[in-house]
């Protein structure tokens, strides 16, 4: 299979095969200067220097032109061995570095059939051609030969598979931290959504209450009162809007104006449109992680401003709020008619409540709408 290459790489290899042909081609050539293969370790050389500046095009085949040629040298009966032919060490790492499974178990054939070449060499070496031996004398060297050759060949190949997997666990591991924080930005993202319906739904609520209340009202001092009471809830909004955009813009924190801290003035704007709440709290109150003091301080929101558009206002708004081991939140309002289907709120309040750990039970009971969250004082696990 011929690869696709980057002019880095490609210079590289040619930048490889001219060091290893300066390095192994010059002792190569004192060894066989008074040779008559000295022409043919001549065309080795070349050879192996093509076949390394070419190595990554195609590994596999340039292990298999490498075995071939020294097949044809054995086959030939030149005896020559010179340092030339240790560049098949290179070739070897690269089909390990390069290649896949199937290619890199053809390479270790490759290793062990060349490994062989050299034990037949050194037969030839030890005895010369046509001249015979006795057995162990032929199998040993043969044997030595192999054996050697064959660990040398497999440490070649073998270091490249470690180099390949290495890079491939670091590249699998580099995708799997961009993929984590595109997950926490599309989180963050989802967060800032959710707070945007939020804000923007319970203060149009409260703004559409004050806006119908003052159309009704017969004193010029009601009027101004609920005009003030627009302009400040309206300004918050802008405000809290505001924020969740530098949010988006710079992902920074979350609001910190959302917290339970915060709920009397959430409580005394919704009395202001008109709805009647009642706050009770039992227990000691306590530091909550941030993820589920948000998530509280949303809630009660979400639910009030739900009470506030759907509810019954002839009845008054139960917060209740008890503190323990895990914070138990309880919003009950009285409904003025059959309720819809679910919306974004609702999706939104139990969304915040799995982050931080907990649940929310939204539904009807005994005529009233009830708003049931549980969120714990530890962190969520993720």
């Amino acid at each position: 299979m011929i690869r696709s290459l980057t002019r880095a790489q490609l210079t590289f290899d040619v930048v490889l095969a001219l060091v290893l042909g300066i390095l192994l081609g010059g002792p190569s050539l004192l060894i066989s200067l008074s040779s008559p293969e000295l022409p043919w370790i001549v065309l080795v050389g070349l050879g192996f220097g093509v076949l390394v500046a070419l190595r990554r095009l195609a590994p596999m085949l340039a292990l298999l032109a490498a075995l071939a040629m020294g097949a044809a040298f054995v086959g030939a009966e030149l005896t020559a061995l010179t340092p030339l032919w240790f560049q098949i060490l290179v070739l070897l790492y690269t089909v390990g570095r390069w290649c896949d499974g199937l290619q890199r178990g053809l390479g270790a054939v490759v290793a062990v059939l060349g490994a062989t070449l050299v034990g037949l060499w050194f037969v030839r070496f030890g005895y010369g051609v046509g001249t015979s031996g006795s057995v162990v004398e032929i199998l040993l060297p043969f044997g030595l030969g192999t054996f050697g050759f064959a660990l040398l060949f497999g440490l070649a190949l073998v270091s490249g598979i470690l180099v390949g997997e290495i890079v491939r666990s670091q590249g699998l591991a580099k995708e799997t931290r961009l993929e984590r924080e595109r997950a926490e930005v599309e989180q963050e993202r989802t967060g800032i959504a959710r707070d945007m319906h939020d804000v923007v739904a319970h203060s149009l609520a409260v703004v559409i209450a004050q806006a119908n209340g003052a159309r009704y009202a017969d004193s010029v001092e009601t009027k101004d009162e609920s005009l003030q009471q627009i302009a400040q809830t309206a300004s918050a909004a802008l405000g809290d809007v505001r924020g969740l955009l530098e949010r988006l813009r710079h992902a920074q924190a979350a609001d910190p104006d959302a917290s339970l801290a915060a709920l009397p003035t959430l409580v005394q704007r919704v009395r202001a449109a008109g709805l009647d709440v009642e706050v009770r709290e039992h227990g000691i109150p306590g530091p909550l992680p941030r993820d589920a003091d948000i998530a509280a301080y949303r809630i009660v929101q979400e639910a009030l401003t739900n009470a506030l558009r759907h509810g019954d206002r002839t009845h008054p708004v139960l917060v209740s709020i008890v503190h323990g081991e895990q914070v138990e939140l309880t919003v009950r309002n009285a409904l003025r008619q059959a309720p819809g289907e679910s919306g974004h709120g609702l999706v939104g309040m139990r969304e915040r409540a799995r982050i931080a750990g907990g649940h929310v039970d939204v539904g009807p009971s005994d005529g009233a709408w009830i708003v049931r969250a549980v969120l714990p004082r530890w962190e969520a696990v993720a």
